[in-house]
């Protein structure tokens, strides 16, 4: 995993670390191909929506200790909204909640 940033989780009244997955379902992501401008605007829509509670509920976020992008920004057939998807996890790194992290921000809702 490749460390971008943090973001402060509010339920746990603490900063927590966010990674951009190097692997996953059949595929390995060189993360040192992309760009520093790309990494920052996936942190800073991450962080916006992460801290204001839009992306997830008090209650998951009291178990998460860390965010993962599993993928950067593309559309898929479930969500035809630009998106980030991303996940929270414990402080091993066991999935907590996934969710979407919109481009356009009115299109945000909270993963359920």
């Amino acid at each position: 995993m490749s460390l971008i940033g943090q973001v402060f989780n509010k339920a746990l009244s603490k900063s927590i670390s966010v990674y951009i997955a190097e692997s996953g379902d059949g595929f390995k992501r060189l993360t040192g191909a992309i760009g520093q401008d790309v990494r920052e605007a996936a942190l800073a829509k991450v962080k916006e929506r992460f801290e204001n509670g839009t992306l997830f509920k008090d209650d998951d976020m009291q178990q998460m200790e860390r965010v993962t992008i599993t993928n950067m920004s593309h559309q898929s057939k479930g969500d035809p909204n630009a998106h980030y998807s991303v996940q929270g996890e414990t402080a091993t790194g066991s999935k907590v909640k996934g969710g979407h992290v919109t481009e356009d921000a009115s299109k945000q809702t909270q993963a359920s």
